[in-house]
């Protein structure tokens, strides 16, 4: 193995021959950034020293006797006689599949030129020898990408797209793209004062997207490079802060949670469970609950065995709580889906086909139904959350298995939405409105009043409340409760 300046090598992850000389694009044990390592093919010996922080799998092709590398600080170029590294001025960020072409009818790019498409579609020219560049507009007509995120606000439809570099905001009622947007890979989308926050892959970065600004998006930070963390699964509003829930990067497990302070642009960043990642969030008075799964980055193996639910005062950043609630289903509980409020309180949560409740403060299964089998073993690897929400009337929509259902969450009948769609991922509400996606295709489910489970031997949905004029005492649901207040009419 080639001699680092710290640390070893973890994965040899991928190499491109310039002359003699071949580049590969490493991880390593014992340090954060990933690095070109550099083999001699006449010797057969490694050049001496890495290129550290390295930004992209590939060289360029050999100009002038040099080759050029992305760095996270910029473009270096390698002298292929000397093995000189020098910096450049040129920042083409991150170069995968490029090459060298020569322009006849071009007059800003004369001599060799480096091409390559990015990752919005647009088509980069640079001139290394005379540190120029230029973007020309991608003119390709692009086809459906996978919805990676979504958020609905009332009539508008936020989206995400996996593949590609472009937004979109969409008008649910006239069924019309209303606004186009520069964004990446997003894991999570919210709104908070006015502006939509979008979280994205592969760096981690939040995004803010104000309808009264002039930069839009407009990147705040990225988690990549100071916490290696690389999916950004589930944000949420918790008080005046954003919380998102992160995935840790490739090879690793050490996931956790960033608290942004929207008005002094501050962000913490908090390992909240040792050796595994966030997949769901949930806010109460003042604590933060957040679920785990043991997987980690891809290419990482699992250090724990149980997820973990964890409470967190957000005032005094103090862990009350973590562990592993007992349920009633056998199995490895492995990961946790999202996490929810219900209105009774409980804090609920999905893990593969089981939904259940907790007590908010012991933390303990007050509520349980296995709607469609549980067994983690049916997966390799597992860190995007299962989706789950309570609507306006209380009731609890979720996503056992990525098949949305509609679920009373006090005698816990449910209610398959999916109409025989496989694989839904994303859930959102909006009024009587149940939106879900299937890769690339958006569904809707309206509710009505009529709406009740499909299945004969199950309770109908109820929401019953009684009352006694003059007294504390109530009954929701047929459970004992007790108001603030006497009832009066």
């Amino acid at each position: 193995p080639p001699k680092l300046s710290q640390g070893t090598i973890k994965t040899y992850y991928s190499g491109q021959a310039v002359g003699d000389k071949i580049f590969i694009w490493c991880e390593g044990v014992g340090r954060t950034d990933t690095f070109y390592v550099v083999l001699d093919t006449k010797t057969d010996t490694w050049i001496e020293g890495e290129i550290s922080n390295a930004n992209g799998l590939y060289p360029s092709g050999e100009i002038d006797g040099f080759t050029y590398l992305t760095t996270m600080s910029g473009n270096v170029k390698f002298n292929l006689k000397t093995n000189e590294v020098t910096p450049t001025s040129v920042d083409t960020g991150t170069m995968r599949g490029g090459g060298l072409v020569t322009l006849n009818e071009n007059a800003d790019f004369k001599g060799l030129t480096y091409a390559v498409a990015t990752f919005s579609g647009d088509v980069m020219l640079v001139d290394f020898p005379n540190n120029h560049m230029k973007l020309y507009p991608g003119v390709l007509q692009g086809s459906n990408s996978k919805i990676s995120a979504m958020l609905v606000d009332g009539d508008t439809l936020y989206a995400s797209p996996m593949i590609g570099g472009e937004g979109v905001q969409f008008d649910l009622n006239t069924k019309t793209v209303t606004k186009k947007y520069k964004i990446g890979q997003s894991g999570s989308i919210v709104k908070y004062g006015g502006k939509i926050y979008f979280m994205d892959y592969p760096s981690c970065d939040l995004k803010v997207y104000d309808p009264n600004g002039s930069e839009n998006p407009k990147s705040l930070f990225s988690l990549l490079e100071t916490h290696r963390q690389s999916r950004p699964n589930t944000m949420i509003v918790a008080g005046d802060k954003l919380a998102i829930g992160t995935i840790a990067d490739y090879t690793i497990t050490q996931g956790g949670v960033a608290i942004y302070d929207p008005a002094t642009n501050e962000m913490e960043f908090i390992e909240m469970v040792k050796n595994q990642s966030i997949t769901g969030l949930a806010y109460k008075d003042g604590i933060l609950y957040a679920s785990s799964t043991v997987y980690g980055g891809l290419g990482s193996r699992p250090v724990e065995t149980e997820a973990k639910i964890v409470k967190y005062n957000m005032r005094t950043k103090q862990k009350l709580y973590e562990g592993t609630p007992d349920i009633a289903a056998s199995g490895d509980l492995r990961m946790f889906g999202g996490l929810a409020v219900g209105p009774d309180g409980n804090i609920w949560t999905v893990a593969d086909g089981l939904i259940f409740a907790m007590d908010p403060e012991t933390c303990k299964v007050v509520k349980e139904k296995n709607i469609l089998g549980f067994d983690f073993n049916r997966y390799t690897n597992s860190t995007t959350p299962f989706a789950i929400k309570f609507d306006s009337q209380g009731i609890l929509y979720a996503s056992p298995r990525n098949q949305p259902h509609a679920i009373d969450p006090y005698t816990l009948a449910h209610k398959d939405l999916s109409g025989g769609v496989p694989n839904c991922e994303k859930l959102e509400i909006s009024g009587d409105s149940i939106y879900f996606n299937n890769e690339m295709t958006l569904y809707r489910v309206k509710r009505t009043d009529a709406f009740a489970p499909g299945k004969d031997n199950e309770e109908p949905f109820r929401d019953t409340v009684n009352l006694l004029v003059g007294s504390k005492k109530a009954l929701v649901n047929g459970e004992k409760k007790e108001l603030d207040v006497p009832a009066f009419t």
